[in-house]
């Protein structure tokens, strides 16, 4: 793999979903995608309704996306292991943007949610 310190494989992640030293996001514009079905254990970010501060028309500031993820049960203490619509299309803004605003543990799934091998699970929310 090319880039190790920011992608994980699905293989990878099916062996660690009970890993409590990461946290799994899903990164959408479409939230029915979540709802549909997701990664076991995966929280959700509305790409367009939580990444981006509508008054402002700019990214949410360090202090909003740090509160937001706690508001979503991550610490700062896990690696969030992000995937998403088109292809991670998603993921990867969501990569930039934490990374733009000074969050280091983030890494990317190199494949989709199906590929991970233990399917997805219904939403409970």
């Amino acid at each position: 793999m090319a880039t190790p310190d920011v992608l994980v494989t699905t293989e990878w992640l099916a062996d660690h979903l009970s890993d409590p030293s990461i946290a799994v996001v899903e990164v959408d514009e479409d939230t029915s995608a979540y709802h549909s079905g997701h990664i076991p254990g995966a929280v959700a970010l509305d790409w367009k309704g939580e990444l981006h501060d509508a008054p402002r028309r700019d990214f949410v500031t360090s202090e909003r996306l740090a509160a937001l993820l706690g508001e979503k049960g991550i610490s700062s203490e896990q690696t969030i292991i992000l995937y998403g619509g088109n292809k991670n299309w998603f993921a990867t803004y969501a990569f930039w943007l934490g990374r733009l605003r000074g969050i280091e543990r983030l890494k990317v799934l190199d494949g989709g949610p199906d590929e991970v091998g233990v399917g997805r699970s219904p939403s409970d929310r």
